[in-house]
């Protein structure tokens, strides 16, 4: 049997029912002004519909060009990506001689208390520690005067406090590994503990044209990728807790991780027309030096 909807309260009736069984009106007849009612309606969810579609459509119009000039494939960022600089390894500083004060003066076997990352490396097993070698240094003076004898003359002494030293070796594994390593020609190694990926473009300054040459400052954020060693630099990774606490401490002075978003300035050249490339790097303006990590 056929149906047939109401066309006062939209219920659904049979068709020979004669009236509604919820509002009683007669089926068949609407009340005046009631098309004139539901037509604004209908016009309205259409435009809500149409509004709806033109906002996705613009938000996505917005994301692309928003990812063609400031994600990771814009020209600046693929610029910065290829330069030398920034492909350069990151690496970290390991002293190849350790020097902690000895407040106990009593013996030891170990020298800690220094945020060197060489303790790490002593931990991975590429170095070792030589014998302890124990000097005292004048750290500063005090005077002293003799509060009974308001003549006698003042007391000048030393602070004295006694370092404890050793030399860093490698091990069969770390002269392998060292291979890699740069020395620094200060007493340290520079040791590679991963690479970088640009994360976003940030800000992208005024083009200015001089001698023929355009150039541009682009500021960008990017992210510091792990090679093995470099994940027990990286508390969120599981190489970390595995650390004894004198490694764990250095890793939490150097506060790096994979998490943050770091910060950096590149300075870009190009002719007119051609393709950017990268002058120099520098540290951002906007670092900060309490979470951020100092790579350029």
């Amino acid at each position: 049997m056929d149906n047939v909807r109401c066309a006062h309260c939209g219920f659904l009736n049979f068709a020979d029912a004669g009236e509604c069984k919820r509002c009683k009106a007669r089926i068949g007849v609407e009340l005046p002004g009631f098309e004139s009612y539901r037509a604004p309606r209908r016009r309205a969810l259409r435009w809500l519909v149409a509004l709806a579609l033109a906002a996705a459509a613009g938000y996505a119009v917005y994301a692309y060009r928003h990812r063609l000039w400031y994600g990771p494939e814009a020209p600046y960022a693929v610029a910065i990506t290829d330069s030398e600089q920034f492909r350069a390894p990151l690496t970290v500083s390991a002293g190849q001689k350790v020097t902690a004060p000895n407040f106990t003066g009593g013996p030891t076997n170990r020298v800690e208390g220094s945020p060197d990352a060489v303790y790490v490396l002593e931990a991975r097993g590429l170095v070792k520690f030589g014998p302890v070698s124990s000097a005292e240094r004048v750290t500063g003076r005090v005077t002293s005067h003799d509060l009974r004898d308001p003549e006698a003359p003042p007391v000048m002494s030393e602070i004295k406090v006694r370092y404890d030293s050793a030399r860093v070796e490698l091990t069969p594994e770390g002269e392998e590994a060292a291979e890699a390593w740069e020395d620094a020609g200060d007493g340290t190694w520079l040791v590679p503990i991963g690479s970088r990926e640009v994360f976003k473009v940030l800000k992208v300054g005024e083009v200015e044209a001089a001698s023929g040459v355009e150039t541009c400052e682009v500021e960008f954020s990017w992210r510091w990728v792990p090679n093995e060693l470099g994940k027990a630099f990286d508390r969120n990774y599981v190489d970390f807790v595995m650390l004894p606490e004198a490694a764990r401490g250095a890793v939490a002075a150097l506060n790096w991780s994979t998490a943050h978003a770091y910060r950096a300035t590149a300075l870009l050249e190009r002719e007119p027309g051609g393709e950017w490339r990268v002058r120099a790097i520098r540290r951002s303006e906007n670092f900060d030096r309490k979470t951020e990590l100092s790579a350029f």
